[in-house]
């Protein structure tokens, strides 16, 4: 492998194979069916999203794509929304009558 390129899918499942490392399901899809493939992991309300290897016709991989799941997005927003409204300016002392205390 050169210093910039991504490992290969196929190697990278070996090697968690070989030492027994947990690791998420692998599924090889061509690019007609690109598409339907960002819809269903952006449908799926069970995971975090996924992570798509793209190769060339000579099996290299050209890049990798993050694809998350709506459900994700819209929790992580949620969240980051409650945190930045809420949590840091109780933490910093700019809620009135709101009162952390040490240690918290």
């Amino acid at each position: 492998r050169d210093g910039g390129s991504p490992m290969h899918p196929r190697d990278a499942l070996e090697f968690f194979q070989r030492f027994n490392i947990p690791h998420v399901p692998m599924s090889e899809h061509g690019v007609e069916e690109l598409d339907t493939v960002i819809e269903a992991v952006r449908q799926d309300a069970e995971t975090e999203g996924a992570v798509l290897y793209l190769l060339d016709r000579t099996r290299t991989v050209i890049g990798l794509v993050k694809i998350k799941s709506n459900h994700y997005v819209i929790l992580r927003r949620i969240r980051e929304s409650f945190k930045g409204s809420v949590i840091n300016p109780i933490h910093k002392g700019e809620l009135r009558g709101v009162d952390v205390g040490k240690g918290a």
